[in-house]
């Protein structure tokens, strides 16, 4: 007789987690001017059309054009899934689009359910490498990435935390 209630409960609470996941995928629809993109589902704007670098630039700012994604912010409480498109690059600035599904999140500030940010960037040298920094001063974020081989790497620093990540080059 217990073994039988155990199964009604297990039977019930199964059910249960379905319907919550049926509501809660029906709700995660796509805003109108978005699209998702990545193994995530990131959510980025309709036009992600990218621009061709100019051929005059050094080729390790070439190499930062394109939609990069398919990886999370490392860090002690952070792990949301991103994507980081550069749209087009000139030799100091680069126009971009960055996007993660934490964005909604109480330290970033954009309303949902325009989960993302896009604007124009720097593009600095260190240490022979080309960076691309994005700083937010609205929200006390400071967000650079440069290339590491076949890799976009990030690094977010938010108040006295830092967060790592490693993109892919997404298809464009």
């Amino acid at each position: 007789m217990r073994m039988k209630r155990k199964r009604q409960r297990f039977g019930f609470l199964f059910v249960g987690c379905v319907a919550i996941t049926v509501i809660i995928s029906a709700c995660a629809t796509t805003p109108p001017g978005t699209k998702r993109i990545s193994t995530y589902g990131v959510l980025v704007p309709e036009d992600t059309n990218i621009t061709p670098p100019p051929a005059d630039l050094p080729q390790g700012i070439k190499d930062l054009v394109g939609p990069w994604g398919n990886g999370c912010w490392q860090g002690k409480d952070e792990g949301y899934p991103l994507v980081f498109i550069v749209k087009s690059v000139k030799r100091e600035t680069a126009k971009s689009i960055y996007s993660y599904t934490g964005a909604e999140s109480r330290h970033w500030r954009a309303p949902p359910p325009i989960p993302y940010k896009e604007g124009e960037a720097k593009i600095i040298e260190r240490d022979g490498k080309y960076l691309i920094l994005i700083e937010d001063k609205d929200a006390d974020i400071r967000i650079e990435f440069w290339r590491e081989g076949e890799f976009m790497a990030g690094k977010l620093l938010r108040r006295y935390r830092g967060y790592t990540t490693q993109l892919m080059r997404l298809k464009d």
